[in-house]
């Protein structure tokens, strides 16, 4: 059973420490998974410290991995013909070029 503390490995302190009152959980669950990830690594840069790295080290690793998050999604919209949406993540049944079209008129 998981346990839903608000406290210890499940909800630390760097994923409250940004912005008062909110935690990167209730922004994060409304987003596309590589989009969501971005964002959590970029939310807990420079506050979580890994065990064989540096302050500065960690804060680097964390940014890589919101990089390698935002490539996946760029990756994931290039492939697509279809218009995405990454806030609501989910795919627009318009076209690539007939949205184009429309935005022109």
């Amino acid at each position: 059973m998981m346990n839903n503390s608000k406290n210890g490995k499940i909800n630390p302190d760097y994923y409250k420490s940004k912005i008062p009152g909110i935690e990167c959980i209730d922004v994060v669950k409304y987003l596309d998974f590589p989009i969501g990830n971005a964002i959590k690594y970029l939310w807990r840069a420079g506050n979580k410290s890994y065990d064989n790295l540096d302050a500065k080290a960690s804060a680097i690793s964390d940014l890589e991995k919101a990089i390698w998050y935002i490539n996946c999604e760029i990756n994931k919209i290039s492939e697509s013909k279809n218009v995405i949406n990454i806030f609501e993540g989910e795919l627009n049944s318009v076209d690539v070029e007939e949205s184009n079209e429309i935005s022109n008129d």
